[in-house]
C-alpha cells in the first residue's frame, strides 16, 4: 500500500512514527516542498502488511 503524507516535515516525522507501531514501513521518500514556498511540503510512504501486537 502507498500513503501520501502532506504538512510540514515535523508532523509528517511524527505521523512516519505513528505508521510505524500499525504497519511494516517498507520505503520512506524525501521530503518534496510544495509548490509555491512554504513549509508545507510531501512524504511518500510504502507499507507491508499490519504489525502484529
Amino acid at each position: 500500500m502507498k500513503i501520501r503524507l502532506t504538512g510540514t516535515e515535523e508532523e509528517i516525522t511524527g505521523a512516519i512514527a505513528k505508521i510505524k507501531t500499525c504497519f511494516e514501513v517498507s520505503e520512506v521518500s524525501k521530503f518534496y516542498l510544495n509548490r509555491g514556498g512554504g513549509d508545507q511540503g510531501r512524504v511518500y510512504v510504502k507499507v507491508k502488511n499490519a504489525v502484529e501486537k
